[in-house]
This record gives structure tokens, C-alpha cells and sequence, in this order.
């Protein structure tokens, strides 16, 4: 699948699929690794200081739909099926 690696592929696989996390690469010194030295232009990097990155979208507000909101909207939808077809209606009353 992939023929002849080089030492800079096999080091790079083997630090970044140890087992223990603490001594697995994180993603800095992952580009920083030699297998990509030759794609890497450090003048066109941002550095960015550690902590929470804000998108654009992250101001907005957002409904979460829980296991629980779901279960509740659907016993609802159920109820109003049931009362429906019990009352001869074909299709449920959103209201």
C-alpha cells in the first residue's frame, strides 16, 4: 500500500500512534516534523496562542436537542396521533 517509507515517515507514524497520550505529538510538533519540511512554509503560518477558538457562529444562538426534548416531542406527537385516529382524523394536530 505504501512502498519503501522513509525513516522521517516511519518516525512520524510511530510518534503519533503511541498508545500512551502523553508521549504521542501533539499537533505543533507534528508539523514540525521533518516528513514536513518540504511542504511547510513557516512565513504563511498564524501562530495562535493557546485557549478557545471563537467562530463566527459561536455568537448565535443554539437549540440543543437532548435525548430527553426528543423523547418528550415525541411521546407528544404519539398523544396527538392516537387522539387523533381515535377521533377519525387522518393527519396529526400540530397545534
Amino acid at each position: 500500500m505504501y512502498p519503501k517509507p522513509g525513516k522521517d515517515d516511519i518516525d512520524l507514524v510511530e510518534k503519533v500512534l503511541r498508545f500512551n497520550p502523553n508521549d504521542r505529538l501533539d499537533i505543533t510538533e507534528i508539523v514540525k516534523h521533518k516528513y514536513f519540511d518540504e511542504v511547510r512554509d513557516q512565513e504563511l503560518e498564524d501562530i495562535v496562542e493557546k485557549g478557545p477558538i471563537v467562530l463566527p457562529f459561536d455568537e448565535e444562538e443554539v437549540y440543543i436537542i437532548t435525548i430527553e426534548n426528543h423523547l418528550e416531542n415525541m411521546m407528544k406527537l404519539c398523544y396527538i396521533c392516537n387522539n387523533n385516529y381515535k377521533l377519525g382524523k387522518s393527519s396529526p394536530n400540530y397545534r
